[in-house]
C-alpha cells in the first residue's frame, strides 16, 4: 500500500472514529445529559434508538439518492452537516432540542457508513482489502479506548457540552483531512478471489445480514445500558467506571489486531467462535449478577469487547466478499440493517430495563447471540 493510499485510508478510520464518538457519546454520558435536561436516563437512552433508526434510512437510501455523486465531496458536505449539528446540540434548552440536532447528526452518520467501507476497498488492491477493512474497523475499539473514556472524564469534570465541543473541533480535522487525502478516483467495482470460507450464494449474504442485525441487537441491548450496569455494582466507584471502560475499549483493539491476523484465512472460524464467547460472557454477566468481584466484570468486559470487535469486522468484511458485484448495494444495506438492529438493540434493553430489571437485558443478549451461532454452524456446514 503506498503513501497516498495508507493517508487515504487512515483519513477514513479517523472519520470512523468521530462517528462512533457521536454515536456513543449519550451512552458515555447518560446520567450527566439526563440530569441536566431534567428527564430519565431512559429517555436519553431512546435517542440511542431514533440515531440509529435515522441513521439505517439514510444509509438505505444512500446508493440510490447519491448514486452519481462523487464520493469525497459526498463525504466532505456528510461531515459538514455533522460539524453543524453537533454544535448546536451543545446548546439544547430540553431534549426535544437534543433529539432535534441528534438526528440530523444521524444523518450525517447513516451517509458515512453505506459509503466508508465499500469505498475504502474500492481506493486500494485486493491483497490490501482485509487490512483496510480492519484498520477502518479499528476505529470502533479505539474509540471506546481513548474517545469514551476522555469524553467522560471531561463530561464529570466538566459538563457534557464540553465533551461534545470537543468532538466538534475533532470532526473540522476530519474535514481538513478529507479535502486534503481522499481521492477523487477510485475502482468502479471490487474483484475478489473467493476465499473458501465464503459461499458465494446470494441466500449465504442475506444469512450474514441477518447475523449482523442479531449481533447488533445483542451488543446494543447491553451496551446502551453498560454505564447503570456498572454503576449498579458492589464494588463501584467514579474510578471503577472509567478504568472499565477503559478496559473495555482496549480489549476491542485486541479483537482488531486478532481480526487483522487471521481473518484472510480464517474468517469463519473467528466468527463462530467468538459468536459462542460472546454468548458465554453475557450469561456469566448475567449469572453473577451484581455482586461480582471487580477482576471478575475486568475479565467478562475483555471477551465482551474481543467478541465484539471481531464479530462486527469479520461479518461486515463477509458480507462484501460473498456479495462480489453488488457490494456498493449490499454494503449499504448490511449498514442499513446493522443501524435498525442498534435501534431495536437499545429500544429492546430499554424495555427489558423497564419491565425486567438492568440485569435481564444480558440473558436476552445471550439466547440472541446464542441462536445466531447455531444459525450460522448449520449454514456453514451446508
Amino acid at each position: 500500500m503506498h503513501l497516498q493510499q495508507r493517508c487515504a485510508v487512515l483519513t477514513l478510520s479517523l472519520c470512523a472514529f468521530t462517528m462512533i464518538l457521536i454515536e456513543f457519546s449519550p451512552i458515555s454520558l447518560l446520567s450527566n445529559i439526563a440530569q441536566q435536561l431534567h428527564v430519565p436516563t431512559t429517555t436519553i437512552g431512546h435517542t440511542v434508538s431514533v440515531y440509529a433508526i435515522i441513521g439505517a434510512t439514510c444509509g438505505l437510501l444512500t446508493p440510490f439518492l447519491f448514486k452519481t455523486f462523487e464520493r469525497k465531496p459526498l463525504i466532505f458536505y456528510t461531515f459538514t452537516l455533522l460539524l453543524i449539528s453537533n454544535t448546536f446540540t451543545i446548546y439544547s434548552k430540553n431534549s426535544i432540542d437534543f433529539f432535534i440536532y441528534r438526528a440530523l447528526c444521524a444523518m450525517s452518520h447513516g451517509i458515512f457508513w453505506a459509503l466508508v467501507t465499500d469505498y475504502a476497498m474500492k481506493i486500494v488492491s485486493e491483497k490490501h482489502r482485509t487490512l483496510t477493512s480492519s484498520i477502518i474497523f479499528s476505529s470502533i475499539p479505539l474509540a471506546t479506548i481513548i474517545g469514551i473514556p476522555i469524553l467522560n472524564y471531561i463530561g464529570q469534570q466538566f459538563s457534557w457540552g464540553s465533551a461534545f465541543f470537543l468532538v466538534s473541533i475533532l470532526i473540522i480535522c476530519c474535514m481538513v483531512c478529507i479535502f486534503i487525502f481522499l481521492p477523487h478516483r477510485h475502482h468502479k467495482e471490487i474483484h475478489f478471489s473467493t476465499p473458501s470460507s465464503a459461499p458465494n450464494t446470494q441466500k449465504f449474504t442475506w444469512l450474514l445480514i441477518s447475523i449482523t442485525a442479531m449481533l447488533a441487537t445483542a451488543q446494543f441491548c447491553a451496551y446502551t445500558y453498560i454505564e447503570p450496569y456498572i454503576r449498579s455494582l458492589d464494588f463501584f466507584s467514579q474510578r471503577h467506571l472509567t478504568v472499565l471502560l477503559l478496559l473495555f475499549g482496549l480489549s476491542g483493539l485486541i479483537g482488531n489486531i486478532l481480526t487483522m491476523y487471521f481473518m484472510s484465512r480464517y474468517i469463519k472460524q473467528l466468527t463462530l467462535i467468538f459468536l459462542a464467547i460472546f454468548s458465554i460472557a453475557m450469561f456469566f454477566i448475567y449469572s453473577l449478577g451484581t455482586h461480582i468481584s471487580f477482576y471478575s466484570c475486568a475479565l467478562l468486559l475483555c471477551f465482551w469487547g474481543i467478541s465484539a470487535s471481531i464479530l462486527f469486522t469479520t461479518i461486515q468484511t463477509w458480507v462484501i466478499i460473498a456479495s462480489k458485484q453488488h457490494s456498493t448495494t449490499m454494503a449499504a444495506f448490511n449498514s442499513a440493517v446493522l443501524n435498525y438492529a442498534i435501534a431495536f438493540g437499545a429500544g429492546l434493553g430499554a424495555f427489558v430495563l423497564s419491565h425486567l430489571g438492568l440485569m435481564s437485558i444480558f440473558i436476552f443478549s445471550a439466547c440472541i447471540l446464542l441462536y445466531a451461532t447455531i444459525q450460522l454452524s448449520l449454514m456453514t456446514i451446508k
